[in-house]
């Protein structure tokens, strides 16, 4: 019967590999009409309508069938019909002969007849490969996908949590790296990949999109597979990478994009990088602007497979300019090549080009500092500086000092004063203060606010130069935390602040004036008695 031609050799080839590892069980069959049921992401079931050994119609309950396609599970089925209809029993006479004609043939003409007849019997060949050593039963699979399922799947009614589902998908990828170990000891690593597989589309088809543990499963894929893709050679490397390359049409969008990573991660080779780059640049052309800086990034990471020029990857980035990403990348390409005017020109245009992504133009105003510092371009390196540290939030003073070496005297004196009311250093103006020396400016701040934290940072260069101020400062601190004290804790810390002051000169005088005081005003506060007694005051 010939029935090839009414499908793709694509999905005849898929077909063949779901019968060669057993997956189709044929339930019944006849002249007429073939049922069966063929295991892939979930349980098929196909039907088959023959007419004069001639296929009249074709039904299976898959979605690629149900759009009006021949699929490969039809395929599967026809494969394993085929195997049946070439295999009837033989009758007891021809057994008889059968025993008596073996038993008189030697063993070279025995394995001659065997290998002959495998090379046209499906069945027969895969019955001789799996008997062999280091080879896997059909069962091997059906009892990896049913003791996978059996973990992952919940047997009670309700919905499990999040805990429980993590716990049995723990348990699942446990057993699953236990089967990959044991295959892979044994040099089966075709096997081992088909496990994989099998834990994939398992986990897919049993997880419940409520607990996403996606990384979780796609992080022990790739590990399996990279580990497979160091111990293979390079026939078996095109075979996994064949697999999984055409496994888009089975698995799901995301399961799609974490396989097309894990490819272009672990699949080094010129071979596989061309392959994958076409996908992306396929991809490029439709690609929604919230997945256009993932796409990128992986085709220069093709290129870079592909031994591409930074020149090439330039090329490539500009048609995206509007890309922040694009342009951080062709700004290190740029000046990874000692092309700094290039780069700086890029970095300009942007600033004037996207005026609203302010993060983003502080990345590039950083950048344009770096490059005027390379090229000792001063002017435009002090224009930059004044943006960059009057316009973006400064978490430290590096640019700051940086600013005050390139400017003269006078710019610097009036920038100064801007600095301390902009809004940019409002996180370190009081290291700003104490760098240019105003203590006077940064007491006064002090005081205004009753900031004891601030003071307690900068209080030993305040000390130094301001001491009566500091002193009076804890005092008068000190006094007002007695005063709304209201258990021991707060006049715990109260005594601390009227001991700092007694480091100070006359100090311990000042603070005895208080300590009496308090103990006038509120002379049955044992708690407060108490705490002043500790400080000898």
């Amino acid at each position: 019967m010939k029935w090839k031609h009414l499908f793709n050799t694509r999905i005849t080839e898929r077909g063949f590999t779901y019968y060669d590892r057993g997956h189709v069980t044929i339930d019944s069959l006849s002249a007429n009409r073939v049922l069966a049921t063929v295991i892939g992401t979930e349980i098929y079931n196909v039907v088959i309508h023959l007419e004069k050994d001639k296929i009249i119609q074709m039904d299976c309950n898959c979605p690629y069938a149900q759009g009006g396609n021949n699929c490969k599970h039809m395929a599967a089925a026809l494969y394993a019909a085929e195997n049946e209809w070439g295999n009837a029993p033989l009758t007891q006479e021809a057994l008889a002969n059968l025993e008596f004609s073996i038993g008189a043939l030697s063993r070279e003409a025995l394995e001659n007849i065997l290998f002959t007849q495998a090379k046209n019997d499906l069945r027969l060949a895969t019955q001789i490969i799996q008997a062999s050593e280091n080879k896997l039963s059909d069962n091997s699979y059906f009892l990896w996908q049913k003791n996978l399922s059996d973990i992952l799947t919940m047997r009670s009614h309700g919905r499990i949590n999040s805990d429980e589902f993590f716990r049995r998908l723990e348990t699942a990828i446990q057993y699953t790296d236990e089967k990959f170990r044991f295959l892979l000891s044994r040099d089966m690593l075709w096997e081992a990949f088909e496990l994989t597989e099998i834990f994939s589309r398992t986990v897919n088809c049993s997880k419940d999109d409520g607990y996403n543990h996606d990384y979780r499963i796609h992080s022990h894929l790739s590990e399996w597979w990279k580990t497979l893709y160091t111990k293979s050679d390079i026939d078996l490397r095109r075979k996994i990478f064949e697999w999984l390359h055409d496994s888009a049409d089975e698995l799901p969008e995301f399961y799609d994009d974490h396989i097309q990573k894990a490819l272009i991660d672990i699949f080094t080779e010129q071979e596989f990088a061309k392959i994958l780059l076409a996908d992306i640049d396929n991809e490029l052309s439709s690609v929604e602007d919230h997945n256009l800086d993932y796409r990128i990034d992986q085709r220069l990471t093709l290129m870079k497979h592909l031994d591409m020029s930074n020149q090439e990857m330039v090329d490539f980035l500009m048609p995206y300019s509007h890309c922040h990403s694009a342009v951080r990348l062709a700004t290190q390409l740029l000046i990874a090549d000692n092309r700094y005017e290039e780069a700086i020109y890029l970095l300009k245009d942007q600033k004037k080009q996207d005026k609203k992504a302010f993060d983003f133009i502080g990345h590039c105003s950083k950048t344009l500092i770096d490059l005027y510092l390379k090229t000792g371009r001063t002017q435009e390196l002090a224009e930059e500086l004044t943006y960059y540290v009057l316009n973006h939030i400064q978490d430290n003073l590096e640019y700051v000092h940086l600013l005050k070496k390139h400017i003269s005297e006078d710019k610097w004196s009036a920038l100064c004063r801007r600095l301390q009311r902009s809004a940019s250093l409002r996180g370190i103006r009081d290291q700003l203060l104490v760098s240019e020396g105003l203590f006077e400016v940064l007491m006064d701040k002090i005081e205004v606010s009753s900031d004891t934290a601030l003071l307690m940072r900068h209080e030993r260069v305040l000390k130094k130069h301001l001491p009566e101020r500091v002193r009076d400062f804890w005092l008068s601190a000190a006094e007002e935390s007695f005063h709304i004290a209201n258990d021991r804790n707060m006049y715990r810390t109260a005594a601390e602040l009227l001991k700092k002051a007694t480091a100070f000169p006359g100090g311990k005088e000042k603070a005895s004036v208080i300590a009496d005081n308090l103990r006038a005003t509120f002379p049955r506060r044992t708690a407060l008695l108490n705490e002043l007694e500790k400080i000898k005051l």
